[in-house]
């Protein structure tokens, strides 16, 4: 049964990386508008004018959590049924969770409270 193609399995297994990566790329955007580190309650993320940027990153968090159960589900599939391309769909599924228990990681430590600037 071969239900996507693998570049539809990577670039799903990529998204939260991809939105990690859209993070810090605001933050430096950010700081380079306001001349330092955002600091939460003081530079209001909506007032640097940058709203398309956090569409993203919200998009990405939305998706990266809604796509983690499907992809697990497919891998576990793969593996009971020995389908062909089972390989690629349990890479695709590592990647994906590695990066979203990165995301939870960085999102409690929170270094710099950048994650507490940008949903305040």
């Amino acid at each position: 049964m071969k239900i996507f193609s693998k570049p539809v399995y990577g670039f799903l297994s990529s998204i939260p990386l991809l939105t990690l990566l859209a993070f810090y790329a605001l933050i430096l955007r950010v700081t380079i508008a306001l001349g330092h580190l955002p600091i939460p309650y003081q530079a209001d993320p909506s007032s640097v004018s940058m709203q398309f940027h956090r569409d993203i990153i919200f998009t990405g968090l939305i998706l990266s959590f809604s796509f983690a159960l499907p992809l697990a589900i497919l891998a576990l599939y793969s593996q009971i049924k020995k389908l062909n391309s089972n390989k690629y769909i349990t890479r695709a599924f590592t990647i994906n969770i590695a990066c979203v228990i990165a995301w939870i990681i960085l999102f409690h430590l929170d270094p710099g409270h950048l994650w507490s600037w940008f949903f305040d």
